[in-house]
């Protein structure tokens, strides 16, 4: 210890700090948040781009399951300095094959695809994440609205709409899907106003799988996103009447479920005070009796 000190004595600030590192990475190279440390200290204190690159292949070799934070921390690095699109679409290509489960990975991925004018990688891209967060209804609706605005930049109004088509069994478990469907329609009303009846169908068969009780709002939310729909896009009068029809059925079901949940909550608390009270009259009976 006392030759360490005297070591460190004879250092500048720079290389103290540095050789600190190197030696605690030798015993604790499994910690990633002093990787972390350590590649912010070089980029700030020597801000050497080829030193830091040399790095990368060290801190691989310790972790087969890398963290994204320093992945991202050298894609920036190779963006910031590189200059060239291969440098950096190599590590991108490296967390796509080891960190598939993130979807930050996708996204970055294909955003990087869509700035270098790769449109079909990113598109394939995109199709590989929808398989993968096949069973995450929040994801999916993200990477659909992500990967839909890509095929509308390129005029593939017909892929968006199959797109659509395809995943609309996530509308049952998440609404953001039918507010997406709702502004793809506002905006290309041209292209969609023909498939309204088929939009209307989605929109009905999602409200018939709400759990009015635990999804009220969202239920209430839904119905009067369809509502407006219809009224700002049709001209069809049975499409019009059928639904105002099912708006006074669906109102009804909304209705009577709150009078159903409202009903079975006063009993709830009814029985919790007949409780109360049964327990309050055996205390007293039982205090009679001892007396």
């Amino acid at each position: 210890m006392g030759k360490l000190c005297k070591t460190l004595r004879k250092m500048s600030g720079f290389n103290r700090q540095h050789y600190v590192y190197e030696r605690a990475l030798i015993s604790l190279c499994y910690l990633d948040d002093l990787w972390i440390k350590y590649f912010f200290f070089i980029q700030h204190q020597l801000n050497d781009i080829n030193y830091l690159r040399g790095l990368w292949p060290k801190y691989q070799h310790f972790f087969s399951n890398l963290n994204a934070e320093i992945v991202y921390f050298f894609i920036d690095l190779e963006e910031q300095h590189s200059g060239t699109a291969d440098s950096v679409k190599e590590y991108y290509d490296f967390m796509l094959e080891k960190r598939e489960d993130l979807i930050e990975t996708h996204i970055r991925s294909a955003q990087f695809e869509i700035r270098n004018n790769n449109f079909e990688k990113a598109m394939d891209i995109y199709k590989k994440a929808l398989n993968i967060f096949a069973s995450d209804s929040s994801a999916l609706v993200y990477i659909l609205n992500l990967y839909s605005t890509l095929l509308l930049q390129n005029g593939q109004m017909d892929k968006v709409w199959g797109l659509y088509k395809d995943y609309e069994v996530i509308a049952f478990t998440n609404k953001g899907y039918l507010l997406q469907l709702a502004t793809l329609f506002r905006h290309h009303r041209n292209y969609f106003e023909e498939k309204l009846e088929d939009i209307v169908r989605i929109f009905e068969k999602a409200l018939s799988n709400f759990n009015v009780e635990t999804h009220s709002q969202d239920f209430e939310v839904t119905l009067n996103t369809l509502i407006q729909l219809v009224n700002e896009g049709s001209s069809n009068p049975e499409l019009r009447r059928h639904v105002q029809e099912r708006k006074f059925k669906f109102k009804n079901l909304l209705e009577t479920d709150r009078a159903y949940v409202k009903f079975f909550k006063e009993e709830a608390e009814n029985n919790v005070d007949r409780n109360a009270e049964s327990a309050e009259y055996e205390s007293i009976k039982k205090n009679q009796r001892v007396e």
